[in-house]
């Protein structure tokens, strides 16, 4: 830059600038050489500061018309008090903080610091927004599940914000939902919010959310292949209604991927977890429900024992399991494998598993029974003694002593019974006692006595 002048402030008086006068050291040895200086050439460095600030504005500010429905200059933020507003670029008198805002309208700002001063005013348009849209909902929505959080529903918004009233503060989207307690939710678009708009939350009326099943493991190598949909029925009353895919993880159930394509003939191990993402067509929201397998082994009657031929006829089978349960006619079942007060005659043993996974096994029994007396005197009546359901042994045969322990009489299990004589004679009427020799899976030998009566 070139300019004469007489004093270093004629080049610009302005007082923010700095003028350094350089080389001021030559100037001054001239001085003091000649004493005179009429006339000389100089150079000047302009040393400025730098402005190169942020705007504070853009060429547009945006109120939003839910926080500021009548804006002034002063709600317009940073506040500045080096800023002024004008209503035209050339306008000598700034405006008053408490001016009211139009939509679309155009004012100047102004803004001196001591050491950038505002030479240019720039124009800046205000808006006043009205507020966004509320957020939407996607068509299918988790049903509500206990642990359910507000960030697992499936809502399409910006910046979402949740609250549990139409007047309180915001809370976290990781807080978890309450059942009766209403929730709202708004999203913020260009820094304005929209009206808090209730959460459509849907209760799905299961009966359980989680079950226990049990299979027969008919193999007895802890797998086995089942259906699947045979299952739905564990959580609702009803199959229809209702779209239900198959997941081996929670979380592939409820994105709704990694459905398991063979859920008709799924080959299921002892304990596994399922999960079932039950979408109600009806509310248009789905829940995930766990389904547990477990595993039963079939029964098996190892042995029955009998105690018969006696005042208190039992049964027990054997073996004794906290599994299993018992039953002499298939219908009633106990956990006790001791049954007694049986009578004579001819018993079902029954036995399943608790779970009822497996088919009922069962096997049967005859409970052995004598007549106390008989009387062999040719009327036709109660003529000869035997052991009642000794037909349905495996092998009896059955010894007659008289009081000495004399063999008098010896039959098998198929005899008609022994008629009261001993070599083609009558015997005296008296008590005879007898020796029931019994085999299944060993010898069992009972011992009594009865009368005879003429």
């Amino acid at each position: 830059m070139c300019g004469s002048f007489d004093e270093t402030t004629d080049f610009d008086p302005h007082p923010f600038h700095e003028y350094i006068l350089h080389p001021m050291t030559i100037i001054q040895e001239l001085l003091e050489l000649t004493g005179n200086l009429y006339y000389q050439d100089l150079g000047f460095l302009l040393k400025l500061r730098n402005c190169d600030e942020v705007p504070l504005f853009l060429d547009t500010y945006d109120f939003c018309e839910e926080m500021f429905p009548e804006p002034t200059l002063a709600d317009i933020q940073p506040n500045d008090f080096n800023v002024h507003w004008y209503s035209s670029e050339t306008s000598p008198i700034p405006l008053p903080d408490n001016f009211p805002i139009q939509d679309g309208q155009v004012f100047y700002m102004e803004k001196i610091t001591e050491t950038c001063p505002t030479l240019v005013r720039q124009p800046v348009q205000m808006n006043i927004l009205p507020p966004p849209p509320p957020p939407t909902f996607e068509a299918v929505q988790p049903c509500y599940f206990e642990g359910m959080k507000l960030s697992d529903l499936n809502i399409i918004g910006e910046n979402l914000k949740f609250y549990n009233s139409l007047s309180s503060g915001s809370i976290n989207a990781s807080t978890t939902i309450l059942p009766n307690t209403n929730y709202y939710v708004t999203q913020t678009i260009n820094g304005c919010e929209s009206t808090r708009f209730p959460i459509p939350i849907s209760i799905l009326n299961l009966i359980t959310r989680s079950a226990t099943v049990y299979i027969c493991d008919n193999g007895n190598d802890n797998e086995e292949r089942i259906n699947l949909s045979n299952y739905i029925t564990e959580f609702t009353t009803s199959t229809t209604g209702y779209n239900v895919s198959y997941h081996t993880s929670f979380d592939y159930a409820f994105n709704n991927t990694h459905a398991i394509a063979d859920y008709q003939n799924y080959l299921v191990a002892n304990n596994q977890t399922v999960y079932l993402r039950i979408f109600s067509l009806l509310q248009s929201c789905f829940e995930v429900v766990e389904l547990t397998i477990g595993f039963s082994l079939p029964p098996e009657i190892l042995e029955i024992q009998i105690n018969d031929l006696a005042e208190n006829n039992s049964i027990t089978v054997l073996p004794q399991s906290d599994n299993y349960l018992y039953s002499l006619n298939g219908f009633t079942y106990q956990e006790s494998n001791y049954f007694d007060n049986l009578s004579e005659g001819q018993y079902w043993v029954y036995v399943k598993d608790k779970e009822q996974a497996c088919e009922p096994v069962k096997d049967t029994v005859f409970l052995l029974a004598y007549p106390k007396f008989f009387t062999p005197n040719g009327d036709g009546i109660n003529e000869k003694w035997r052991i009642k359901f000794s037909t349905f042994q495996e092998l009896l045969n059955v010894e007659i002593y008289d009081r000495y322990g004399k063999l008098i009489a010896f039959f098998d299990k198929d005899s008609m019974g022994w008629d009261g004589t001993h070599q083609g004679k009558p015997l005296p009427a008296t008590d005879y006692w007898f020796k029931v020799i019994r085999m299944k899976d060993r010898e069992v030998i009972y011992r009594g006595h009865f009368s005879l009566v003429r």
